[in-house]
């Protein structure tokens, strides 16, 4: 393959991995103040619930 297929080709795909991963972490709470991971696992489950009913 030419060099400049390739970078064409990487620098096309790795544009929308970028895009797709800021995407999802722009989804994520900053911050999760969990002191056990019960409670972590508990915040999970309740952001869960409020995706679910915001999207009803």
């Amino acid at each position: 393959m030419a060099p400049l297929a390739r970078y064409f080709l990487i620098r096309y795909f790795r544009k929308g991995i970028e895009t797709t991963f800021r995407q999802l972490t722009a989804r994520f709470p900053k911050h999760i103040h969990a002191l056990t991971a019960e409670g972590f696992f508990l915040f999970v489950h309740i952001l869960n619930q409020l995706r679910h009913y915001s999207t009803t």
